[in-house]
């Protein structure tokens, strides 16, 4: 269910806190990393089946 907020939307207000120096350190931090999956969600893992076998194995000398 949808609330109406009078026109407030929650992320200018939680901005507002975050710009503002009077906000302790740790209040403006516990804000960002709860932002931070809206705003860089989490990759699913992924399995890699890689065979060695496949590949060829190369040397490399360096110079003296």
């Amino acid at each position: 269910m949808l609330y109406d907020l009078g026109g407030l939307k929650p992320i200018d207000e939680l901005v507002k806190i975050i710009h503002d120096k009077d906000t302790p350190l740790d209040i403006r931090t516990k804000i960002l990393l709860d932002l931070l999956p809206y705003i860089y969600p989490k990759r699913k893992q992924i399995e890699a089946n890689i065979e060695m076998e496949k590949f060829t194995p190369i040397e490399i000398k360096l110079a003296e």
